[in-house]
């Protein structure tokens, strides 16, 4: 399982590790990467795109996530 457990207030959190797709502009994936960059439920950890030279791409690699071309 892709799940990284956390224990705040004595609650145990599962925080999920998300890959995202994107092919164009990513703002989708932008999109979702702002967000969960500050939550601790999830956090993107991959970049998957058939455009190696999209804009998503692009971003993915200025915010040092790994990009998995296909």
């Amino acid at each position: 399982h892709s799940f990284v457990y956390f224990i705040f207030d004595k609650k145990i959190y599962m925080s999920f590790r998300l890959a995202v797709f994107a092919s164009g502009s990513g703002s989708n994936a932008k999109n979702l990467h702002s967000f969960f960059s500050s939550s601790d439920l999830a956090r993107v950890c991959l970049f998957c795109s058939n455009v190696a030279s999209s804009v998503a791409v692009k971003y993915a690699e200025k915010e040092n996530i790994p990009v998995c071309l296909f």
